[in-house]
């Protein structure tokens, strides 16, 4: 009896399930296609792009910081060295925690990788913010995008002050990109909450409706994605030092159109 209730439960979850995605994804995808045939290749090229410059950069990428290690005084890193060679050095694990500070140790690590593990979230975010701007999801895409971005200035500072400070000390970025950078910042966390951006442009158009395809509100998100994608990529090359004829290769064989992803274009003209 248990079982065949838990059978029917499931059956239920699977129905509430699918009729989400029917009303709330799969159509209003289809619908972004019909009505929005060039907005919607662009924005598959982007994730595109994103996917094969993780692929590279988890084959190729360096899991070290080279920046943040380089930085380092003399004493700093005979201190990290030493620490690492009792660890290496050990011969019982189990009695690690007796020879080898375990919370500096992990300091240690966490400040000298490259932080490659966040490309995991990172990819899986995008590909969700893409999934929202076609199915006309537009302030979740939004409020994704914010995320990621944090995530992405994670990986190119060791700041850990307010968002300003933080982009600021970017060192491969020119003022001029870090402006527009931060600009974006700033545009960004204006959806992140429901008043203000939300009640001027998205209520009269939502009001009583289910998701439906908007031209202003997804020429709005797809250019702030593009701008995302385009600070990642320049993250990704740079912090984990990808080699860039492997990346220019890439995106001549996808026939990707980098035109408007403005840091990108700086750096190959170069």
């Amino acid at each position: 009896m248990k079982r065949s209730k838990d059978d029917k439960l499931r059956l239920e979850l699977r129905d509430v399930v699918s009729r989400y995605l029917d009303e709330n994804v799969k159509i209003p995808s289809l619908d972004t296609v019909e009505d929005d045939i060039f907005g919607q290749a662009r924005l598959i090229s982007l994730l595109l792009m994103v996917k094969k410059l993780v692929q590279i950069t988890w084959k190729h990428g360096t899991d070290f910081d080279e920046e943040y290690l380089s930085s380092l005084s003399k004493n700093d890193f005979e201190k990290r060295i030493k620490v690492l060679d009792e660890v290496i050095n050990c011969d019982d694990y189990a009695q690690l925690e007796e020879q080898v500070n375990i919370e500096e140790l992990k300091s240690i690590l966490s400040n000298g990788s490259s932080r490659k593990f966040l490309l995991a979230y990172i990819t899986r975010e995008i590909n969700w913010i893409g999934i929202s701007i076609l199915s006309a999801s537009y302030i979740s895409s939004l409020i994704l995008m914010r995320s990621v971005f944090e995530l992405i200035v994670v990986i190119a500072s060791r700041e850990t002050s307010k968002m300003k400070p933080r982009i600021w000390s970017i060192t491969f970025l020119e003022e001029s990109e870090k402006s527009e950078i931060y600009k974006l910042w700033r545009r960004l966390c204006a959806w992140g909450h429901p008043y203000g951006k939300w009640l001027k442009e998205v209520c009269p158009v939502y009001s009583a409706h289910k998701p439906l395809y908007h031209q202003a509100l997804f020429e709005k998100c797809l250019r702030e994605f593009e701008q995302i994608v385009d600070l990642f990529a320049v993250v990704a090359l740079v912090k984990f030092e990808v080699d860039l004829d492997k990346y220019v290769l890439m995106v001549n064989e996808l026939k990707i159109d980098i035109t408007g992803l403005k840091l990108l274009e700086a750096r190959l003209k170069d």
